[in-house]
Formats: C-alpha cells, structure tokens, sequence
C-alpha cells in the first residue's frame, strides 16, 4: 500500500469523493504505482484522519500544463487549468517537473 499526505482541504476533497484525481511528481516513489494499488491518504495536520482509496487509472507527461490536457480539471479539485497549474508550481519546481516528468492518479 502507498501512503500519501495532503494538506486538510485536498484530504477533506478525496475523502468525500469530490476530487478524484491527486497530481504528483513522477518521481522514485510514485513510479511504483498501478493501477489496482491502494492509496492510504493522510491529512498534514492530523496524521489520524485517513482515507483508503483505490487507484483507478494513471496519466504521465512532461510538466503539469501539458498533463491538464488530459484530465478532467474538475475531478482535481479545481475550476481552471491555469488555477491547478499555478496551485502545483509551489509545491514543485519546473525543474523537478522536467527531471521526473508529472502524474495524474485517478481514485474509484
């Protein structure tokens, strides 16, 4: 199983179902997820609230603009793409995005 943290509102947004697809680097770790794997979620601020969730489908590209292309925006938690795009840019780097390439993981 892979453990996952997210800050109280994106955990609050998986855990009752309204955003479906979580954005990651493409980095060691995650390359180690497929589909059929279990995602144990955890909240940042509150390591005790968890939510179990199952993964449904993976996206890869080359930076995250280019990976909003291909999913639904909405699903992510988010009304724009350039909304979600400017959201991802501070938790990580266009160098880390070019090195590692970027993840959209679809939840059931």
């Amino acid at each position: 199983m892979h453990k996952m943290r997210l800050q109280e509102k994106y955990f609050n947004l998986i855990n009752n179902g309204s955003k479906t697809i979580e954005l990651r680097l493409r980095d060691e770790k995650r390359r180690l997820i497929h589909v059929g794997d279990e995602i144990e979620f955890s909240q940042t601020n509150d390591p005790t609230q968890k939510c179990l969730k199952k993964v449904k489908a993976l996206y890869e590209a080359k930076d995250f603009e280019q990976l909003c292309e291909q999913i639904d925006i909405a699903k992510a938690g988010f009304e724009t793409a350039s909304k979600l795009v400017g959201a991802l840019e501070k938790f990580y780097l266009t160098e880390e995005q070019k090195k590692y390439g970027v993840l959209a993981i679809e939840l059931e």
